[in-house]
């Protein structure tokens, strides 16, 4: 199977090079790949290069993906395997196409997103403020930036641990953010809070003279990591009370519908959160509903009128 694991990495190639696909989609692409391949090596062991592969093959392996992984992440795992046999009719010697053959209708269901409360997002932060007894001034800064931030800018985690120092226009109070596929889009950081919040933070990297592009960074003056962003996240919403799972998408998603809640134009938010297309954003209509559904239920004066 040398030849098929030189045409997967040579697709891989292919998409980081000549594609130029951003970051995150290649390690995702190197992940979905290197399961299609161990798949095929437990499975047909026989194959030797993607010339082997059959529709009938192609079709067990949907049926596993289906079997195993939300709709998302098997559409995701698919369109990856799509683009390499697209590849590999272009640049090698392959006279058929078997995606071609096959017909795929995956619906996605529809989930509305989790989402805080304000009071949720308040206890949160009172519950990072109170903290000072249990961190370093450096780390106790450095949470309160990272959570006030996230409710901020509503910006996704990897894009947090991304920010450089001279992303932040202190003069003008706008911030760079680097998103999806290297789309760059700029916000106001308006709240004088949240700009203390940065600062005082800033203040500790001076103090520890920690020298790094990156502004958000761990105990040893290396990139904070997404994994511990989600951890101080977690942390802080135990400590706030908070008994369901939040993460920093639950941030994101709390700051598109809040804002559409407080009569912000879609548009506009569909603009900050860095979405392509509005089709995306427009699923905190459905949030913002099912709110509105709750807040009629229980607060219309109807509900104080006995007329027997």
């Amino acid at each position: 199977m040398e030849k098929l694991q030189q045409q997967l990495q040579d697709y891989l190639h292919f998409a980081m090079y000549t594609k130029r696909l951003a970051s995150l989609t290649i390690s995702a692409y190197e992940i979905d790949l290197k399961q299609f391949y161990l798949f095929l090596k437990k499975e047909y062991p026989d194959i030797s290069s993607a010339q082997d592969i059959s529709k009938a093959i192609l079709q067990n392996y949907i049926f596993l993906l289906n079997e195993k992984y939300a709709v998302s992440s098997a559409k995701r795992k698919i369109a990856c395997l799509k683009g390499f046999f697209c590849y590999m009719m272009q640049e090698e010697d392959m006279a058929n196409n078997p995606f071609l053959q096959i017909s795929l209708k995956m619906r996605q269901p529809h989930r509305l997103p989790k989402v805080m409360t304000l009071n949720e997002v308040d206890q949160i932060l009172k519950a990072a403020y109170a903290d000072t007894h249990f961190l370093s001034d450096f780390l106790y800064r450095r949470d309160i930036a990272v959570l006030e931030m996230l409710f901020a800018t509503g910006m996704r985690v990897h894009e947090l641990c991304n920010l450089k120092c001279g992303d932040f226009d202190r003069y003008d109070s706008i911030l760079r953010i680097i998103g999806k596929d290297d789309k760059e889009r700029f916000l106001y950081i308006t709240n004088s809070e949240v700009v203390n919040a940065l600062q005082n933070y800033e203040r500790m990297i001076k103090k520890y003279k920690l020298k790094s592009e990156y502004l958000f960074l761990n105990r040893y003056g290396q990139p904070l990591s997404t994994q511990a962003a989600r951890n101080i996240v977690t942390k802080y919403s135990k400590l706030a009370g908070i008994q369901r799972s939040i993460t920093p998408h639950v941030f994101r998603h709390s700051f598109a519908t809040l804002l559409l809640e407080e009569g912000v134009d879609i548009k506009y938010i569909q603009e900050f959160l860095g979405h392509s297309s509005i089709t995306t954003t427009q699923i905190y209509l459905h949030v913002s509903s099912a709110s509105s559904k709750r807040i009629l239920s229980c607060k219309h004066p109807r509900k104080k009128l006995n007329l027997f």
